[in-house]
């Protein structure tokens, strides 16, 4: 998360807001929790898009980012059964959403 929102601070130069936001969302047979971090910055291209979960892949300016933040977040969620996905217009900011399984709990 701390990712998440340093990545949308530095997107949102210029100010704006950031969002946090959780949901619960029902699919067929099961429930996921999706928590999404939006900014109102820049956005990305769809070229941009297509790569941000690359490994060593960034968009900032030269000693400001490893391009390893979203590859690790990428990868955390794919370990723990869930997605990572970006929405992201250019222009008008990106939203990234974590889709996470909902756990059962025995009673």
């Amino acid at each position: 998360m701390l990712n998440l929102v340093m990545n949308a601070r530095d997107a949102s130069a210029n100010g704006g807001t950031i969002s946090i936001d959780v949901v619960q969302k029902e699919l067929l047979a099961r429930t996921d929790v999706v928590i999404s971090v939006t900014d109102r910055g820049e956005g990305m291209s769809e070229a941009t898009r297509a790569r941000a979960f690359e490994p060593r892949f960034t968009t900032k300016q030269g000693g400001r980012g490893t391009g390893y933040g979203l590859a690790m977040v990428h990868q955390f969620m794919r370990t723990s059964g869930g997605t990572a996905e970006i929405h992201s217009q250019f222009g008008s900011g990106t939203s990234v959403a974590l889709r996470f399984p909902a756990a059962s709990v025995a009673r």
